[in-house]
Parts: structure tokens; sequence; C-alpha cells
């Protein structure tokens, strides 16, 4: 059986993770990719390869939007990990404290 101590470190460590993928989020949230078509059309540049280009950015943006949104579900699932991790060490202490 592990201490309580351990189970308050491993949901620090979640939280951390969970902090740092809620950060990259934001910041790929911010990228410059999602305002590019702002800067392209058909008065900057026309024809086939355009069109490609255009299609492709769009891809590339709608997997980069899932990319964020899955960022954002793992902070979640992390945050939740931690919640329970600390509630087994709280549960933990309660029983320690109660053993003659």
């Amino acid at each position: 059986m592990n201490s309580p101590d351990w189970y308050f470190a491993q949901a620090d460590l979640l939280r951390g993770r969970a902090d740092t993928c809620l950060q990259l989020a934001q910041q790929l949230d911010g990228a410059t990719l999602f305002d590019l078509h702002l800067y392209s059309g058909d008065l900057t540049w026309q024809c086939p390869v355009a069109t490609e280009f255009d299609q492709q950015l769009f891809a590339h943006c709608l997997r980069l939007s899932d990319a964020i949104d899955q960022l954002r579900a793992t902070a979640i699932g992390l945050s939740g990990d931690a919640d329970d991790l600390e509630r087994q060490g709280a549960h933990l202490l309660v029983l320690q404290r109660e053993a003659p």
C-alpha cells in the first residue's frame, strides 16, 4: 500500500501535466495558421494550386482544432485522475489517524 504522500505527489504530477496540456492548447489556439486564409484569396492568388492550398489549409486547421480539443479533454481527464488520487490519499490519512 502506498503512503498518502505518494498519492498527493502523483496528483501534483498529473495537475502539472494537465496545466501543460492547457498551456499548449492555448498557444496552438492562437496560431497564425488559423488567420492565414485572411491574407489569401482571389485578389492575391488565382490558380488551381491556390484552390488546392486553400483546401489543404482548411483540412490542416480542422486537424489542429481537433488536436486542441483533445489536449483540453486530456487536461480534464488528468485533473479528474488527480482528484481521485487526492481523495485516496486523504482517505488513507484518515485511516492512519484512526488506527491504534
